[in-house]
C-alpha cells in the first residue's frame, strides 16, 4: 500500500499505473459521463476504457488506484489567474470572514500585535488587508480611510477589495509607500490608482519566493495544472520572484505568462517592460508572454463596471476607453504577435467591444462579459472572439440577497449567461481570477446558475475548464482532446464533496495526493 499524503511539486513521484473505477467526461464523442479506467505509463495515458479493464490490461500495471466512483478529469487549466499577485496576499490579513467592522477592527489589532511575523509588513512598513467584501457589511456601516485615520493613528493601514478595483488606505500608509498622488480625503481609491497602491505589497527575495512555491502547491491541491497569469508591470521588478515562477512553469502544461497593461491611456509601455525582462541576461530561458491585457471598465463591487442603466445604490460608469482606442490597442498588440485580451464587465463596456472588434481582424479574448444585451449576443459570432467567464462569482455573488441583486437588482438573473455564450463566438473557457482559485467551486456554480436556462451540465463546464481554456490560453499548442490514448497525462481525481482534489497527476507525476486516496501496489 502506498499511505496517502502530500507529495512536494519539487521533488514529484511517478504514476505508473492504472485508475479504475472513475467517472470519466467526454472520454466518448457524445459528451457523456460513464465509468471507466484509465492507464498511465510514462508520463502519458497508455490506455482507457469503459466499464472494468481487461485482465491483460490490469496485470501490467504495478499501481492500481480504485477511485470509488470518484470524478476523473483532465487537469484543469485556470485562464485567468492572479497567482504572482496572490501569493503574495496570501500573507497579508485575510478579511474575508468579516461580515461587520467590528471583526474587521478587531483581526486588524490582532496582526499588528504581531508584526514581526508579518512578512509584508517588514517590507513595506504597512498593514496590507485583502478579500474585503463590503457586501457583506451590515447596512449603513461605513469604513474609509477617515475611520482607519482614527483607530490607528501611528500606523499605516491599506485595505483591499475582493475584486481588486477598490483599495481604502489611510494617510500614513500613502506616506509610507511613498507615492506620487494625493489620496482623496475618503481614503478611497479606484481602478488604476487602487491597483497602483496594491502592488506595493513588497517583501524580501527569500520571502517572495517561498510565498510563490507555497501557492503553486496550492494551485496544484485544486487540481490546476496550467494556466494563464497576469502579472503586472511594476511587479517585475522583483525579478527573482518572477523568475521562481517561470522556472517552474515549463512543468505544468504551459510556459505563458501574460503581460498586464493596466494604464487607462492604452499605454503598450508594459510590452516593452516585458522586452527588456525576457531579454535580460538574468532573465528566463523559458516562458511567453502571449497576451496583453486591456481594461474597459471596472467591477460590479467597486460600481465601475459600465452598464446601460444605473446601479440601485450609484451612478452608471462610463467605458474606459473609446472604441478607437481599444481598436489601436488590439492591432497593436496583434502587431507584436499578442492576443488582446480586454476586460469588459458590463453591458455598457462589452457592447463597445464587441462595436470595435468588428473592425479587427485576429484572435481576441474578452474577459469576464457579466453582462450583454440579448441583441449583442449574436455580434459574438463575427470575427474570432472566446470570452472568458469566471463562474465562481455567479456563486459567491449571484444567489438572492447577495452582491449582484445589491448591486443591479433584478438584472441579477441576466448575470454570466454561461449556457448562451457558449453557443456563440469561437469558445466558452472559465478561469478563476483568484476568486477564489477553485475548480470544483467553479464548476457547481456554472450548474447552479439561479437562471435556470444559463446552466451547463458537469461535461460543458467541464470542457469549459480543461480542452477550452487550453485550446484558447495557449494558442499555437497542440490541440487536446481530453482523456484519450497518447495524450500527456495531466490528470484530476475529484470528489464532489471537496474542492480540493484527490489527486493531481502533472505528466503522469503525483504533485499532490489527498489524504482519501489509498493505492494498491500490484
Amino acid at each position: 500500500m502506498v499511505e496517502p499524503g502530500e507529495m512536494s511539486s519539487s521533488s514529484p513521484e511517478p504514476f505508473d499505473g492504472m485508475v479504475v473505477n472513475a467517472m470519466i467526461p467526454f472520454q466518448w464523442k457524445d459528451g457523456g459521463l460513464s465509468r471507466g479506467w484509465v492507464s498511465v505509463r510514462d508520463g502519458f495515458i497508455d490506455d482507457a476504457g469503459a466499464g472494468d479493464p481487461p485482465g491483460h490490461a490490469r496485470s501490467k500495471d504495478s499501481i492500481i488506484l480504485d477511485a470509488d466512483g470518484r470524478y476523473l478529469f483532465p487537469g484543469m487549466i485556470d485562464a485567468h489567474m492572479h497567482l504572482f499577485q496572490w501569493s503574495r496576499s496570501r500573507n497579508a490579513v485575510d478579511l474575508s470572514s468579516c461580515g461587520n467592522l467590528r471583526s474587521l477592527l478587531s483581526i486588524l489589532r490582532e496582526r499588528m500585535n504581531k508584526r514581526d511575523e508579518d512578512p509584508i509588513y517588514r517590507g513595506c512598513g504597512i498593514f496590507i488587508g485583502t478579500n474585503l467584501d463590503l457586501s457583506l457589511f451590515t447596512e449603513g456601516e461605513k469604513l474609509d480611510g477617515r475611520v482607519l485615520d482614527r483607530t490607528f493613528p501611528d500606523e499605516g493601514v491599506m485595505l483591499q477589495s475582493v475584486c481588486g478595483h477598490k483599495v481604502i488606505m489611510n494617510r500614513n500608509a500613502r506616506e509610507r509607500i511613498n507615492v506620487e498622488w494625493e489620496l482623496p480625503e475618503s481614503g478611497v481609491l479606484l481602478e488604476e490608482r487602487a491597483m497602483e497602491a496594491s502592488w506595493h505589497m513588497k517583501m524580501d527575495t527569500s520571502s517572495g519566493v517561498l510565498m510563490m512555491e507555497d501557492a503553486i502547491s496550492e494551485m496544484l491541491r485544486k487540481g490546476v495544472v496550467g494556466g494563464v497569469d497576469i502579472i503586472p508591470e511594476s511587479m517585475l521588478k522583483e525579478q527573482q520572484a518572477v523568475l521562481e515562477l517561470m522556472k517552474f512553469l515549463p512543468r505544468l502544461s504551459t510556459s505563458v505568462i501574460l503581460s498586464s497593461d493596466t494604464k487607462l491611456n492604452g499605454s503598450l509601455r508594459c510590452l516593452e517592460t516585458w522586452d527588456d525582462f525576457m531579454n535580460a541576461p538574468t532573465g528566463p530561458e523559458t516562458g511567453e508572454v502571449i497576451f496583453s491585457k486591456f481594461f474597459m471598465d471596472g467591477s460590479i463591487g467597486a460600481r465601475t463596471a459600465s452598464f446601460f442603466r444605473d446601479y440601485e445604490d450609484a451612478n452608471s460608469f462610463s467605458p474606459m476607453r473609446s472604441g478607437d482606442e481599444m481598436s489601436e490597442n488590439a492591432r497593436s498588440s496583434l502587431d507584436r504577435g499578442l492576443v488582446p485580451m480586454i476586460h469588459a464587465i458590463g453591458d455598457a463596456a462589452v457592447s463597445r467591444v464587441l462595436e470595435a472588434g468588428e473592425t479587427i481582424r485576429g484572435p481576441i479574448r474578452m474577459e469576464h462579459v457579466e453582462a450583454i444585451r440579448e441583441k449583442d449576443v449574436p455580434r459574438l459570432d463575427t470575427g474570432e472572439m472566446a470570452i472568458c467567464m469566471q463562474p465562481n462569482f455567479m456563486g459567491r455573488w449571484g444567489m438572492e440577497g447577495e452582491l449582484y441583486e445589491k448591486a443591479l437588482g433584478s438584472m441579477r438573473l441576466l448575470l454570466n449567461r454561461f449556457s448562451t455564450l457558449k453557443k456563440h463566438g469561437r469558445g466558452l473557457l472559465f478561469g478563476s481570477d483568484m476568486m477564489p482559485l477553485s475548480p470544483m467551486f467553479g464548476l457547481e456554480s456554472a450548474m447552479s446558475h439561479p437562471n435556470r436556462n444559463e446552466r451547463l451540465d458537469l461535461s460543458e463546464a467541464v470542457e469549459a475548464y480543461t480542452s477550452m481554456a487550453r485550446s484558447f490560453s495557449f494558442p499555437g499548442h497542440l490541440p487536446f482532446s481530453g482523456i484519450e490514448v497518447d495524450q500527456r497525462a495531466d490528470i484530476v481525481i475529484f470528489s464532489m464533496s471537496s474542492q480540493d482534489s484527490s489527486l493531481t497527476l502533472l505528466g503522469g507525476r503525483m504533485v499532490h495526493t489527498g489524504p482519501d486516496i489509498i493505492m494498491d501496489i500490484g
